[in-house]
């Protein structure tokens, strides 16, 4: 399946059409309205556990927050890890010390680590340039994280992940940087605050109520989000465009942060995840799976949740598979991975049945020790008496 943004391309306009059927045939897509009214925050179950949670991921977390707590619970700029509300540090973290420090008071015998992925999303979907993280520093600040697990747990092996192309991504490929003409049909840019969209430019998904009002589509351009609206003459603002210039900024900071994983994947004890060329994979040619192709398209493609941004549960599960694939890679270990077919409301019941059946086959095992253990004894007594 092809990028929307390249299906668009000046090149191939007729594609057009078949990506957006409102197009050719006048039906508007109305942008999805979602109540806030009568939501409240959940109230954790657990919030009092006296030892470190198994899982201590904290959407928002960056590579030196594993190894530094100054900004655990930081609320104002620049730094937001319990902003808006949403404090998920206070309610993972707890204020128990280092992340790295709670993870390894579980003496785990695999520690899995996936950082990179914020150090430039967050900026991504805000139409930015990522601050310049350098390979020495990222490389700093995983080594000093490694180091610290080795030293304190010599026998923990560690699984890291490297990092995405965050702009392959439905939040970044939904919407094309081009439209048609309405008389002609031939390709038109978008237009933004800084002027006309150009191959390589990047339209965020966030840009749906303001396409949807007709901003951003040029004049005697089709509007595809909208078509009754057309164009408002407005353009887009560009927090909501991330520009080719942009993106060469995070693809580099992505590739250097990737660059650092390779390097400590070296390591006997260090096993690398390779999920950035897997998602690329499936931003390219999609996954076939049970006689359908998954693809990283915007709520058709199967794999992406709403926010265009995290996998569903079906994502989550092949990236699980690629954490096991990179595990069995490095250690030589044989888990099989994650049964895909299994519908998600039976995992738990399956699991208790492999257990079952797993204490059946030990028992049977520990029956036929002692048969043999008998048919020796018995046999013993026998050329005794004879």
């Amino acid at each position: 399946p092809a990028r929307l943004d390249d299906s668009l391309s000046p090149e191939t306009p007729a594609k057009f059409d078949a990506k957006f059927n409102s197009v050719s045939s006048g039906i508007a897509v109305t942008p999805l309205n979602i109540s806030a009214t009568g939501r409240v925050l959940g109230a954790p179950t657990n919030l009092a556990q006296p030892t470190a949670y198994h899982n201590l991921g904290i959407p928002g977390a960056l590579l030196v927050d594993l190894v530094d707590s100054t900004h655990y619970h930081g609320s104002v700029a620049p730094v937001f890890r319990d902003a808006g509300g949403v404090l998920l540090f206070s309610l993972i973290q707890r204020n128990r010390g280092l992340l790295i420090q709670q993870a390894l008071s579980k003496a785990p015998t695999i520690m899995s680590i996936e950082y990179g992925a914020n150090e430039v999303l967050g900026f991504a979907t805000r139409g930015t340039n990522p601050p310049i993280t350098t390979n020495q520093t990222h490389a700093a600040l995983m080594t000093a994280a490694l180091n610290t697990i080795h030293t304190l747990s010599p026998n923990t092996k560690v699984a890291v992940f490297n990092v995405p192309d965050v702009t392959s991504a439905p939040f970044f490929t939904t919407f094309p940087a081009f439209t048609v003409s309405a008389t002609s049909g031939q390709p038109l840019p978008l237009v933004g605050v800084n002027g006309p969209l150009a191959q390589g430019d990047l339209v965020l998904l966030r840009a749906i109520r303001l396409l949807a009002a007709g901003t951003g589509i040029p004049a005697g351009g089709v509007n595809f989000v909208n078509p009754a609206a057309g164009s408002n003459g407005q353009p887009l603002p560009e927090s909501v465009i991330l520009r080719s210039a942009e993106v060469s900024a995070i693809t580099t900071e992505v590739n250097e942060m990737n660059a650092v994983v390779d390097s400590v994947a070296l390591r006997p004890w260090v096993a690398k995840v390779d999920i950035h060329d897997f998602l690329q994979d499936i931003a390219t040619n999609g996954y076939p799976y049970g006689g359908t192709v998954y693809t990283s398209d915007f709520v058709t493609g199967g794999l992406f949740s709403l926010d265009g941004v995290h996998p569903n549960d079906f994502g989550y599960a092949l990236m699980a598979n690629q954490l096991i694939l990179g595990l069995n890679n490095k250690f030589g270990s044989a888990n099989f991975g994650i049964s895909l077919n299994m519908p998600l409301g039976y995992r738990d019941a399956n699991a208790n049945l492999k257990v079952a059946q797993l204490n059946l086959a030990r028992s049977h095992i520990v029956l036929k020790n002692q048969e043999r253990k008998t048919e020796l004894f018995l046999g013993n007594l026998y050329q005794q008496l004879v």
